[in-house]
C-alpha cells in the first residue's frame, strides 16, 4: 500500500460536514496545540486499543447484518459508498470500500491498526494530516475535537503580548545592569591598581627612610663618636639621682621613727624602773612566804610546780603508786593512776644498782599514753621521767577535752556530723551529694592544727584513690580548725 493509496484510505471515512470545518479549524488551530496533540496521540495507547476495538465490533455488526440480508449479501458493503477524493500527483481519483476490504480480509483488522499507528507518528504536521487525525477521533473513536475559541485565543495572544513586553523591559534593565556592572568592574580594578601602586610606593619610602636613618647614624658616629658615651653618662647620672632621692626619703623616715623608738624606749625603761622595784618587792616577799612554807612543810616548792602544770589533787596511795587528778574546767576533772617500778639493772648483790620505769593509765578516759611512756624511759633519772609524764599527759588531756568541746558545738549546728570520742574518728554526710567522708583526728590534735587531720575514707568514690587525693587537698587548704574543713567537704 502506498502513501497516496494511505491518505485516501484515511481520508475516505471523513464526512463531509467535515469539508465544512477545515478552514475554520486552520485559521483557530495553533501549531503548539498541534503538536501537543500529536504527541498525546502518539504517547497514549489507549486511543489505538479503542481503535481496535471499534474496528472489531463494527465488523462483527457488518457480518450479523451481511448473513441476515436478502440473498446474504449487505448493501452496506456494496462498492460506491466510500468518498471520493481527488489525487492531485497523478491527476486521477479512485473509491476505496474499507469497510468491504476490511470485511473480505478481517484477519487484517491488526495490521490496518498498526499501519494508522505507524502512519501517525511519521506524519507531518500540516493541514492535510491535522484534518485527517480529527476526522479519525471523530468517525472512528467518537471523540469530538477540542477547539479554543477566539476569546481564549484572543486573551493568550493578550497575555503572550504582555509577556514579551515585559521579557523586552526585563532584556533592557538586565542590559543596564550588565553595563554598569562592568562600568563598576572597571572602576573597581582601576582603584585596586592604584592602591597597589600606593602601596608598593609606600614600601619603597619606608626602606628609604630606613637606609637614610643608618646612613645617619653611621655619620654622627663618625663626627662625634661620644655622643654614646655622653648619653649613657645622663642616663647614669639620672637614675643615681632618683637613687639618692629615694635613700633621702628614707632616712627621713628612719629619722622620724628613731625619734618615735627613742621616746619609747624611755617611756619603757621608766616602766622598767617600776617594775624592777615591784619585782623585788615580790620575790622578797615569795622568799619569805617560801622560807615560812618551807619551814611547815619541805614538800611545798615542788607541790607548787606540779600545781602550775594543772594538777589540781595529788594522792600518794603507796611508796610505788600515786593518783593525780587534772583540772580541765569547772566542772571536768581526769584522773591518771602512775606506777613506779623498780628493775634491777645488775645481777651481783654487793653491786646491784636499780633502774626506776614509770607507767601510767588515764582513768577517765580511753586515751592511749604507751608513746609518752616510751619517751619517759629514756631518761636516766627518776624525777625528770616523772615531771615529763605529768607534762605529757595533761597536754594530750587537754587537746582531748578542747577537740571535744569542739565535736560539741559542731554537732549542735550540722546534725549530720557523727564523732565517736573513743576511736577520734567523724563521719560526715553530705546530704547534697549524699556522699559520707570519714576522718580521724589524732590525739596532737587541736596543737597540731591540720596536721593532725586525716582522710580515712569516702563513699561512694568517685574516682581511684579518691581518699589520697582528699588528703592533698587537706594539705594544701592547711584549715586552722576541723570546723573550717567541714565546709570543703562535698
Amino acid at each position: 500500500m502506498s502513501d497516496s493509496d494511505t491518505a485516501t484510505l484515511v481520508l475516505a471515512d471523513i464526512p463531509a460536514a467535515a469539508e465544512d470545518t477545515l478552514q475554520p479549524i486552520e485559521d483557530m488551530m495553533d501549531t503548539q496545540e498541534l503538536t501537543m496533540l500529536a504527541k498525546e496521540l502518539d504517547s497514549q495507547e489507549f486511543y489505538f486499543k479503542k481503535l481496535k476495538d471499534s474496528f472489531i465490533a463494527k465488523f462483527q455488526t457488518e457480518l450479523s447484518a451481511g448473513d441476515s440480508g436478502k440473498n446474504g449479501d449487505n448493501v452496506l458493503l456494496q462498492a460506491g459508498h466510500g468518498q471520493v477524493f481527488p489525487d492531485n500527483a497523478d491527476n486521477r481519483t479512485e473509491k476505496l470500500d474499507i469497510r468491504r476490504l476490511l470485511l473480505a480480509h478481517p484477519q487484517n483488522t491488526c495490521a490496518e491498526k498498526n499501519f494508522h499507528k505507524e502512519l501517525f507518528s511519521k506524519l507531518k504536521f500540516n493541514y492535510l494530516e491535522q484534518a485527517a487525525k480529527e476526522s479519525f477521533l471523530n468517525c472512528i473513536l467518537q471523540v469530538s475535537p477540542q477547539f479554543a475559541t477566539a476569546q481564549t485565543l484572543q486573551t493568550f495572544e493578550q497575555s503572550v503580548k504582555e509577556s514579551k513586553e515585559v521579557l523586552k523591559t526585563q532584556k533592557t534593565n538586565f542590559e543596564a545592569q550588565k553595563t554598569e556592572i562592568y562600568e563598576l568592574i572597571e572602576s573597581t580594578c582601576a582603584a585596586y591598581e592604584q592602591a597597589t601602586l600606593q602601596k608598593q610606593q609606600a614600601l619603597d619610602l619606608v626602606s628609604d627612610i630606613t637606609a637614610d636613618y643608618s646612613q645617619y647614624q653611621i655619620i654622627v658616629n663618625t663626627v662625634n663618636p661620644n655622643t654614646s658615651v655622653v648619653e649613657e653618662l645622663e642616663k647614669s647620672t639620672l637614675s643615681q639621682t632618683q637613687k639618692l632621692s629615694e635613700l633621702r626619703s628614707q632616712i627621713a623616715k628612719q629619722k622620724n621613727a628613731l625619734a618615735e623608738q627613742r621616746e619609747k624606749r624611755t617611756q619603757l625603761n621608766t616602766d622598767k624602773a617600776c617594775l624592777d622595784l615591784k619585782r623585788n618587792e615580790a620575790q622578797e616577799n615569795a622568799a619569805e612566804a617560801m622560807r615560812i612554807s618551807k619551814s611547815k612543810n619541805p614538800q611545798v616548792e615542788e607541790l607548787g610546780k606540779w600545781q602550775c602544770s594543772g594538777i589540781r589533787e595529788i594522792r600518794a596511795l603507796s611508796d610505788s603508786n600515786m593518783e593525780i587528778v587534772y583540772e580541765m574546767g569547772v566542772d571536768t576533772t581526769y584522773s591518771v593512776l602512775i606506777r613506779i617500778i623498780t628493775d634491777p639493772q645488775t645481777d651481783d648483790s654487793n653491786t646491784r644498782q636499780f633502774y626506776h620505769r614509770v607507767e601510767a593509765q588515764v582513768v577517765d578516759a580511753m586515751i592511749p599514753v604507751d608513746d609518752i611512756l616510751d619517751v619517759a624511759a629514756g631518761f636516766s633519772k627518776l624525777d625528770s621521767a616523772l615531771s615529763f609524764t605529768v607534762r605529757a599527759v595533761y597536754s594530750r588531756l587537754q587537746n582531748m577535752h578542747i577537740r571535744n568541746q569542739e565535736m560539741t558545738e559542731l554537732q549542735k549546728v550540722n546534725s549530720n556530723v557523727m564523732f565517736d570520742a573513743h576511736l577520734g574518728e567523724t563521719m560526715i554526710h553530705n546530704t547534697q551529694s549524699g556522699r559520707m567522708f570519714v576522718l580521724q583526728l589524732d590525739v596532737s590534735y587541736p596543737t597540731s592544727s591540720w596536721q593532725g587531720i586525716r582522710m580515712v575514707g569516702v563513699e561512694p568514690a568517685r574516682v581511684e584513690k579518691e581518699v589520697e587525693l582528699w588528703q592533698n587537698k587537706i594539705n594544701t587548704l592547711k584549715p586552722a580548725t576541723f570546723t573550717e574543713l567541714v565546709m570543703h567537704l562535698e
